[in-house]
């Protein structure tokens, strides 16, 4: 659904584009359990407070598809991820739709 948008953004100067709204539950897919935890952002100033959301199920993309996301967002930043962290004591949810209702197993660190 993005990717004429992200063509338009691949080719001009100004990396910001309107697209509306756009859902992520649609890209979750029917069904896919999900991990979510309170983290932070992976890029300085690293702050806290994030809520990720993490598909369990990986998806996979083309060699064209990530090429056209690198092209739109190339920012100078190719690494911006910090080492992974501890998970320090929190929760990570792991949420599993089943029949219209979702259960929560929570995992701590020990």
């Amino acid at each position: 659904q993005l990717e004429p948008y992200l063509r338009r953004m691949a080719d001009m100067k100004e990396k910001e584009e309107k697209v509306g709204v756009v859902d992520p539950w649609v890209a979750r897919g029917d069904g896919e359990a999900y991990y979510r935890y309170m983290g932070s952002l992976t890029t300085p100033a690293c702050d806290e407070g994030v809520i990720w959301t993490v598909i369990k199920r990986v998806a996979t993309v083309s060699s064209d598809q990530l090429k056209l996301l690198t092209d739109a967002v190339h920012d100078g930043f190719e690494m911006n991820a910090r080492p992974l962290q501890k998970v320090n004591g929190r929760d990570i949810g792991l949420f599993c739709p089943d029949d219209d209702h979702e259960r929560y197993y929570a995992a701590a660190d020990h």
